[in-house]
């Protein structure tokens, strides 16, 4: 059953941004407005390009 499961981005995107930000942020995404959940994953998003900028310049 696991083998046959598509959970990559392009399958479910609203799925995986979910996961996205229970795993980074421990947030519930079923909870939010449409609104705060588009504005969760876009701080999210920024975080992990400055913590990826961060890293490179180390």
């Amino acid at each position: 059953m696991v083998d046959q499961a598509r959970g990559g981005m392009e399958e479910n995107w609203i799925g995986y941004i979910d996961s996205l930000l229970a795993y980074h942020l421990g947030i519930q995404a079923q909870e939010l407005s449409d609104r705060v959940w588009a504005e969760k994953f876009k701080q999210l998003m920024d975080i992990r390009n400055k913590e990826k900028n961060s890293s490179a310049r180390d």
